[in-house]
């Protein structure tokens, strides 16, 4: 029987995520916005666009920093972008799970 007609599979089953799940796990940006995209909610939005603007800026500073020729105060000023987008993201966390419990 197709999956699309059946409530139930005995072929594959979706393992649920309880709350023990995520709790024992630390996730790395990838997986936390990989874990996000599942599901779809208006609220969901901001957070979404947060964590992979603090990843993108993330990234690009590390690569900056291994790999580049500039000055350390380029650099610093760069580092400066983090911990805004950092604090606004932890805020976007925080709101969601008020949101949910």
């Amino acid at each position: 029987m197709h999956l699309a007609h059946a409530n139930t599979s005995e072929i594959l089953r979706k393992k649920l995520r309880t709350r023990k799940y995520f709790g024992d796990k630390k996730f790395t940006f990838g997986k936390l916005i990989s874990e996000i995209n599942k599901f779809e909610a208006e609220f969901l939005s901001d957070l979404k666009v947060n964590l992979k603007n603090l990843v993108k800026v993330r990234n690009e500073f590390a690569h900056r920093l291994f790999s580049s020729r500039r000055g350390m105060d380029d650099l610093n000023e760069e580092a400066k972008k983090g911990p805004g987008i950092t604090e606004e993201t932890l805020d976007k966390i925080d709101e969601t799970k008020m949101r949910l419990t």
